[in-house]
C-alpha cells in the first residue's frame, strides 16, 4: 500500500476505518474489532483527538452490533468524555443516540431517558444555533419591485414563446397546403 510506504499514518487510519466498517457489514465483528484497535492506536501517536472519539464510538458502535452492550456503553462513555472536552458537539450528539440504544438494549431505561433527554436538548440547541448564524456579509433585502419587474419579465417570455409556437404552427400549415395542392 502507497500509504505505509510513505508513512501517511493518517490515511492508513482512514483505510483501516473502511475495511473495518465492511468487515462489520460482513458480520466480521472480531476482524473490524482488531483494524479499529489499529486506528485507534494510530490516531492516538498522531494525536488527532478527535478522531480518537470517533474511533471510540465506531469500536463501540461495533460492540452493539455484538451485543456486546456494557463494553460498548464503555467505549461511547469514553468517546462522549473527549468529544465534550474539545467541544466537538455532533460527536457528543452521536453519542447520545448511541447510549440510548444501549441502555435501552440492557433495559436501563432510565439511563437511555436521561441520555435521550440530553441527546434531544443538544439537538435542539445546534438546530437553534445553526438556523440563527449571522455572518458579517449579510444577504441583501429581497426588493419586491424587482421580484415583480422578475415576474412580469417571465409572463413577457411565455407569451413570446407562445407566439412563437403559434407562428411556427401556421407556417408550416401554409407551407404544408401549397405542398399537398401542387402535386
Amino acid at each position: 500500500m502507497l500509504s505505509e510506504d510513505i508513512n501517511d499514518q493518517e490515511n492508513i487510519a482512514n483505510a483501516l476505518t473502511n475495511l473495518a466498517e465492511i468487515n462489520k457489514r460482513r458480520g466480521n465483528y472480531f476482524r473490524a474489532n482488531e483494524q479499529l484497535m489499529q486506528v485507534l492506536r494510530i490516531n492516538e501517536d498522531i494525536d488527532d483527538i478527535r478522531t480518537v472519539a470517533a474511533t471510540l464510538t465506531c469500536i463501540g458502535d461495533n460492540l452493539l452490533y455484538q451485543k456486546e452492550f456494557d463494553k460498548a456503553i464503555g467505549y461511547f462513555r469514553q468517546s462522549l468524555l473527549i468529544a465534550d472536552s474539545i467541544g466537538a458537539k455532533p460527536e457528543v450528539l452521536d453519542n447520545y443516540s448511541k447510549l440510548v440504544k444501549a441502555y435501552s438494549a440492557i433495559t436501563a431505561f432510565d439511563e437511555a431517558d436521561s441520555f435521550q433527554q440530553l441527546h434531544s436538548d443538544l439537538y435542539y440547541l445546534l438546530r437553534t444555533e445553526t438556523d440563527t448564524i449571522k455572518t458579517d456579509n449579510e444577504l441583501p433585502s429581497i426588493n419586491p419591485d424587482s421580484v415583480q419587474t422578475d415576474a412580469g419579465l417571465y409572463t413577457v417570455i411565455k407569451w413570446l414563446i407562445a407566439f412563437s409556437v403559434i407562428i411556427l404552427i401556421f407556417i408550416s400549415s401554409v407551407t404544408g397546403f401549397r405542398d399537398y395542392r401542387n402535386r
